[in-house]
């Protein structure tokens, strides 16, 4: 999901409600490299509804994104996983009522040896699913494999540290 981004006293930051796309379209916004080619589902949500975005910066990761938003370069819109218990100088506002959520996918080619390092970041990643299942699933003679549903990410499990596994 993802959420709207303000600095505190910004006059969205003290509103009880959330943000409403005609808002946000006459705002400048900061977000995401991708929210500027055409299928981007942020564009796409403000073209749904006939607006425009005013996307004036753009960035390849979330920490460069609130840096512009804490420069009063606009407001931002990233993902809700992004915020941080120390960005408190920030105001997080929901957005899941405008956009749709966003998934991540992790595509590993079938045949392939994986390193540890790679079972390791997809345990970080996906904790929910077991390592095994993951090296059996990319065996040639594989069967499908039934995976568990995706948990919303703060509903994941620990992840299991490396020496435990």
């Amino acid at each position: 999901q993802r959420v709207i981004v303000a600095p505190q006293g910004h006059p969205l930051a003290t509103r009880r409600q959330p943000p409403t796309l005609d808002e946000l379209a006459a705002l400048p916004l900061v977000s995401y490299d991708s929210s500027l080619k055409p299928d981007s589902s942020l564009r796409r949500a403000f073209e749904a509804v006939d607006l425009h975005p005013q996307i004036v910066m753009t960035a390849g990761d979330a920490d460069l994104i609130k840096t512009y938003v804490r420069a009063g370069l606009g407001i931002g819109v990233l993902a809700e996983m992004a915020m941080l218990d120390s960005d408190t100088d920030l105001c997080a506002l929901p957005a899941d009522h405008l956009f749709p959520q966003c998934t991540t996918w992790i595509v590993l080619r079938r045949e392939s040896v994986l390193r540890e390092y790679v079972l390791e970041f997809i345990a970080q990643f996906a904790p929910h699913l077991d390592r095994r299942d993951v090296v059996r699933a990319l065996a040639a003679d594989a069967a499908a494999t039934e995976w568990p549903a995706v948990p919303h990410w703060r509903e994941r499990p620990p992840s299991t540290p490396p020496d435990a596994a």
